[in-house]
């Protein structure tokens, strides 16, 4: 069992070298549930959400979240993670690998693995000019602009 960080899966502005990390312990989660399935052993990642001495820090002009819960409601306790963690330590998860979660307040939520979503052919070596116009008639229309984010309305507030 790994974890990993919204901050990684979301791309946190700001935090690059944190984000990076964050992703390499997806692919090492990616890669293990790989290897290791053909013995029996499952891989996966939590992404949790929680009010810890590291968030307390973030002022609250560059919280991801608006109107977050305050740090003592119980939605934002650390504890809500550990019920998940048991579970994907218990024999109960063995249907379920290579995989991460994401652990906030009293949800539990099941992110997608890199999928191909759009791509575009060639019979031969591409030019610049061919690619560009497939790139913009194939995959512009399912890849104009920024991804859905948690951090979108932290990027707009600061706009």
């Amino acid at each position: 069992m790994n974890f990993t960080s919204h901050s990684g899966l979301e791309g946190s502005p700001g935090q690059a070298a944190y984000a990076v990390a964050e992703m390499g312990i997806v692919g090492l989660t990616y890669s293990l549930a790989q290897g290791l399935s053909r013995y029996g052993v499952t891989a996966n990642a939590i992404a949790p959400a929680a009010a810890t001495r590291l968030v307390a820090r973030v002022a609250e002009k560059d919280c991801a979240v608006a109107d977050r819960p305050l740090d003592g409601d119980p939605v934002r306790s650390p504890a809500n993670i550990a019920e998940l963690a048991l579970y994907l330590a218990s024999e109960r998860s063995a249907w379920l690998t290579g995989r991460v979660l994401g652990s906030v307040g009293f949800e539990v939520s099941l992110y997608a693995n890199p999928t191909v979503v759009a791509e575009v052919h060639s019979d031969g070596p591409w030019s610049f000019d061919d690619l560009a116009a497939a790139l913009e008639k194939d995959v512009r229309a399912v890849a104009d602009g920024l991804p859905p984010s948690l951090f979108a309305d932290q990027i707009a507030r600061r706009s």
